[in-house]
């Protein structure tokens, strides 16, 4: 279990964490502290956690990684309205984390898949000079909603995208997730949610847009041997092109 514990805006309180020591039992998840770096007081609250032992390991990328006590908010999507928008940044620059949230999120199925998409994902954007941090993330978040069924897809739909109703809930769940991030999250990064909200119609063909749409229908998983994947790692608009037209042909086979 991962809980996330918030300091960004003054010195934190020694006793604050006696406090927790002593009237909370100990519990063995990970701890995350998001301290601003650019704050007076950054120096001096890790100082003071090394002090009390709570510092066992530092990383920058994600703030400071604490062993400490069980707090009230459990860390999934449904609480993350109660963490500041900076610790919501962190956490979703962070695909560790990012992995904690999907998983009760999908099935066991899905989530490996998603594993998958991000890693393939990733291996695209190093050969065509693409964050590939920003490609893995974008191929863990791509399903988030993936298990919605069409009433709690239309939810979002009819408040954020009304043009979209009549879409198949094979595709609406793409759409639906880049909605779901920017309001539960406060997500942001509009290339992100765009490959997302168009990984199932291939409507986006920016080199983020192409490589998800690739890895989503071509990651090893769907044990797919037809050389597409080798064809995009090789040459990214050829393959992205002509998968596009294979799943076009798919769909006019498939619906008769």
């Amino acid at each position: 279990m991962i809980y996330i514990v918030e300091g960004e805006f003054a010195p934190l309180n020694l006793r604050q964490f006696d406090y927790l020591v002593k009237h909370h039992s100990v519990h063995d998840g990970f701890y995350y502290l998001h301290l601003d770096k650019s704050s007076l007081f950054y120096d001096i609250n890790k100082k003071l956690l090394k002090k009390r032992h709570y510092l066992k390991e530092y990383h920058d990328e994600v703030g400071e990684k604490l062993n400490l006590y069980n707090l009230d908010i459990v860390f999934n999507f449904d609480n993350m309205s109660c963490y500041h928008d900076l610790t919501k940044k962190m956490i979703m620059n962070n695909p560790s984390l990012i992995k904690i949230l999907l998983k009760p999120m999908v099935s066991e199925h899905r989530y490996l898949h998603s594993l998958s998409v991000a890693e393939t994902a990733a291996l695209l954007a190093s050969r065509y000079h693409i964050d590939t941090k920003k490609a893995y993330i974008t191929g863990l978040l791509h399903d988030v909603c993936k298990n919605f069924n069409e009433e709690e897809c239309d939810l979002y739909l009819r408040y954020y995208d009304q043009d979209k109703l009549k879409a198949p809930l094979p595709i609406k769940h793409g759409y639906v997730a880049a909605y779901f991030l920017k309001e539960k999250c406060n997500y942001c990064q509009k290339d992100v949610l765009r490959a997302i909200y168009h990984h199932s119609d291939g409507d986006y063909n920016s080199k983020l847009g192409m490589i998800i749409y690739i890895a989503d229908k071509r990651e090893p998983l769907r044990n797919l041997n037809d050389g597409l994947l080798e064809l995009s790692l090789n040459n990214l608009y050829e393959g992205f092109r002509l998968l596009k037209e294979d799943v076009l042909n798919y769909l006019e086979k498939k619906n008769g």
